[in-house]
């Protein structure tokens, strides 16, 4: 048995858990600990702005000219913060 499934675990399920019920638990979670690495700290067009001392509309221009990365969903828009950082080391400057 996988160590998600304890005897006190077993006790409170209303089936015998399976090594298919078991895969299929494992792999959720693994899948869950993926979303949250994918999400890792995203930040807002404010906070972004604060952390780099630039205005928000210059982070605007940054986005529509320079390719700064972003995510927009409808109107949001949220900036992965090691994309910015990746993005600012390629533009530095010697």
């Amino acid at each position: 048995m996988n160590e998600l499934y304890t005897a006190s675990t077993r006790a409170r399920l209303p089936f015998e858990p399976t090594a298919r019920t078991i895969a299929l638990s494992s792999s959720v979670f693994e899948n869950l600990a993926d979303l949250d690495r994918a999400f890792e700290i995203l930040l807002t067009k404010k906070q972004l702005a604060e952390r780099l001392a630039f205005s928000q509309s210059f982070i605007n221009k940054l986005m529509s000219e320079e390719a700064l990365p972003h995510y927009r969903v409808g109107r949001a828009v949220r900036f992965r913060v090691r994309e910015v950082v990746a993005w600012l080391q390629k533009r530095r400057q010697p």
